[in-house]
């Protein structure tokens, strides 16, 4: 029992983590004054919210499960897609970063 608690520690830690990054992602991407720069951390902060909430999911499984209440089939659905949709705006992310830009800067 003691090794789950530990568990619900770790991936709230983790989750909070994440969502922290998401949180200041989203907040510098509209302080940026070039516009490129700001686009290419959006699909960063959608990576953190999401998959911070994600590993908040897997705490409340884990503690429903301690509880004895077992998890709905939905909610094993729910992870997975926001597992999926926060690794494409990962992978957006790194697409963007190394992608060279068309805008010329000024001299």
């Amino acid at each position: 029992m003691g090794l789950n608690i530990e568990f619900i520690i770790i991936y709230f830690i983790y989750g909070l983590a994440f969502f922290v990054l998401g949180i200041a992602s989203f907040l510098e991407s509209d302080r940026s004054p070039k516009l490129a720069e700001a686009r290419v951390l959006r699909p960063l902060a959608v990576f953190g919210l999401i998959h911070g909430s994600h590993e908040w999911l897997e705490m409340i499984f884990i503690f429903s499960a301690l509880m004895g209440r077992p998890g709905n089939i939905y909610f094993v659905y729910l992870r997975l897609v926001m597992l999926i949709v926060s690794f494409i705006s990962l992978i957006a992310f790194g697409v963007q970063v190394f992608r060279t830009p068309n805008v010329e800067e000024d001299i």
